[in-house]
């Protein structure tokens, strides 16, 4: 496999996931959705098994901790992502959370750029600025 078939994937199966999720949650509701997505975590973390523990003799205190805060603040951001989804009163904001939620990509790829001492190019900028203009324009009334 190369980055190009992962990231294909990766784009359809975060393209689309939501709309079962969504269906879902209205029967159960958002918490349940989040044990089952934990379910799905663990499983393919056993899937993975052997890959992960051929990497486990890598981790240092240090990294160790900024998984834990990776983690937590994945499982927490989906966790308000799941409950936007579920608040959004029609059609029109549930497609907004979807935009606004998808700007967190843009958004860290400026941070790993300011912190990661790699600027980003002004290309970049005015992409990030024209996706945020056309969350702009799809919520003005």
């Amino acid at each position: 496999m190369n980055w190009i078939y992962a990231v294909t994937l990766c784009f359809v199966l975060w393209a689309t996931y939501a709309i079962p999720g969504n269906l879902a949650e209205k029967v159960h509701g958002v918490s349940i959705n989040m044990l089952f997505e934990t379910i799905a975590f663990v499983g393919v973390t056993f899937f993975l098994g052997g890959k992960i523990l051929a990497d486990i003799s890598k981790v240092t205190l240090t990294s160790g901790i900024q998984a834990s805060l990776m983690g937590i603040g994945s499982a927490v951001g989906f966790y308000f992502f799941l409950m936007a989804l579920s608040l959004a009163p029609n059609a029109k904001t549930l497609a907004l959370v979807i935009l606004v939620a998808g700007m967190t990509f843009p958004a860290q790829g400026a941070l790993f750029g300011f912190f990661g001492g790699e600027a980003l190019s002004t290309r970049q900028w005015l992409a990030i600025a024209g996706m945020g203009a056309c969350i702009f324009l799809y919520s003005w009334k």
